[in-house]
Formats: C-alpha cells, sequence, structure tokens
C-alpha cells in the first residue's frame, strides 16, 4: 500500500510510522536540493575556468 492510498483510507498506520515516512521524504529532497546546489556550482566553475 503506498501513501497516497493510506491518506484516502484514513490514515489507518501508528502515527510514528507517517512521521518516519515524512522524515524520509523530508531527507530525499534535501538530498536533491545539495546535490543540485554543488552541481550548480560546479557548472559555475567551469564556466568561469573557460573565460580565463
Amino acid at each position: 500500500m503506498n501513501l497516497q492510498q493510506d491518506i484516502e483510507k484514513d490514515l489507518t498506520k501508528h502515527a510514528e510510522e507517517y512521521m518516519r515516512i515524512w522524515e524520509d521524504v523530508f531527507r530525499y529532497f534535501q538530498t536533491i536540493r545539495t546535490s543540485t546546489a554543488d552541481y550548480t556550482a560546479y557548472i559555475n566553475s567551469e564556466q568561469t575556468d573557460q573565460r580565463m
């Protein structure tokens, strides 16, 4: 069962389990944000090197 189905069925799991799911999703998006920022910095540094 996925989260969408749980939401449609009145959230039948314990609150702790939903909190764990939320923390996993939040951590996943933090990782994406960090990776994107790192990649953008890398691209910008490559462009700077090429301009010199």
